[in-house]
């Protein structure tokens, strides 16, 4: 036993008792009312985080950023209880929402948006610098990229942090072209390269941790090659977006890009993830979505579980900051499913579960 978990252990169980249970979940899903669904998480442990946002928003995106500010809370937790020698790994997990932040400003610049249509998608408190918690940028950092001129001028800004000067690579590409989605590859690249060097073993039973984020890598390539064979495109044009260091080698994905289309590929795909019952809805929408979430869910069950049984050790912390992305996800999945009006049915397949 490592008694350096047992503090940062204790912490996290008391704050687990608010995550949802199945039942709370199916009570948001039989909702009609959106204003239901908010009402219901402002009864709960999600207070604090409307009432910190409602004199500067309204309703939807009051409620998706509470949300999201609820989970930067969880994780600022998590990060805070950590033993000292397991810091860095964590630091380097959460940095992920650095990387969708950054993403959310250059593809709002690269469509020439502003700050006030980007900011409810940036994943931070207002009140809360985000390098605090999940890496080295500011909310400050955030308003001045979106205030620039355009997506060079917040390549050279993001040089300083080490982001911009691994995306430089690709800006003579995206001169050329116009294409913006080489850098922001380049970013989860840089994400997953950085991560998988922080893992280290420091007891020797961090091993679901490693697999888990292997698996993510996996999820993320097999995604990348379904919209490649969705828009009818050669291996070496995705190639930016294909990543090392999962479960499945790169030479192994090009051998199964060369299947002749979408399902074919998902059939050789069967002795790494079993995605058949998911073929029959893909060929019925042309919604590639389904085998994203089916993923999740695979990846989920497959190491969550473990992860819970491991308390004194990485595994229980990951466990804790995992189930608070698994919350947001399903939180904002069914909120928005009540603002569009979607069916019940159809928002239940959408959502992540650890248990079938």
């Amino acid at each position: 036993m490592d008694s350096t978990y047992i503090g940062s252990f204790g912490r996290l169980r008391v704050y687990q008792t608010e995550f949802f249970s199945r039942q709370q979940i199916d009570q948001m899903l039989s909702m009609s009312d959106p204003k239901d669904v908010s009402a219901f998480l402002y009864n709960g442990p999600y207070r604090e985080d409307f009432d910190s946002l409602s004199a500067i928003f309204k309703d939807p995106e009051l409620t998706e950023m509470a949300v999201n500010r609820h989970m930067v809370r969880n994780n600022r937790i998590a990060l805070f209880s950590v033993p000292p020698l397991a810091k860095n790994a964590i630091t380097a997990y959460l940095s992920k929402w650095d990387i969708e932040n950054i993403k959310t400003v250059i593809s709002a610049k690269f469509l020439g948006h502003g700050i006030r249509d980007a900011e409810p998608f940036l994943i931070s408190f207002r009140d809360v610098p985000l390098g605090i918690m999940t890496g080295t940028l500011t909310n400050e950092d955030y308003r001045n990229m979106i205030n620039l001129s355009n997506v060079e001028a917040i390549l050279n800004y993001l040089a300083r942090f080490g982001y911009g000067t691994y995306m430089m690579q690709f800006l003579e590409d995206y001169r050329k072209t116009g294409d913006i989605s080489p850098m922001l590859y380049s970013l989860d690249r840089y994400y997953y390269m950085n991560l998988i060097s922080s893992l280290k073993y420091y007891r020797g039973d961090e091993g679901p941790v490693l697999n888990y984020v292997r698996s993510e890598i996996d999820r993320q390539n097999i995604v990348t090659m379904l919209k490649g064979k969705v828009l009818k495109i050669s291996f070496e044009r995705i190639s930016s977006g294909i990543m090392e260091g999962g479960n499945i080698s790169t030479g192994k994905l090009r051998e199964i890009y060369s299947s002749q289309d979408v399902i074919s590929v998902v059939d050789s795909l069967r002795p790494y993830y079993d995605l058949e019952p998911q073929k029959k809805e893909y060929q019925e929408s042309n919604d590639l979505y389904h085998f994203d979430i089916a993923l999740r869910n695979i990846i989920a069950r497959r190491y969550m579980d473990t992860m819970s049984m491991l308390p004194l050790s990485l595994d229980s912390i990951f466990y804790f900051i995992l189930k608070s992305e698994f919350e947001r996800h399903n939180v904002r999945t069914i909120y928005l499913s009540k603002v569009n009006g979607m069916p019940r049915e159809i928002a239940e397949k959408l959502l992540i579960t650890e248990m079938v």
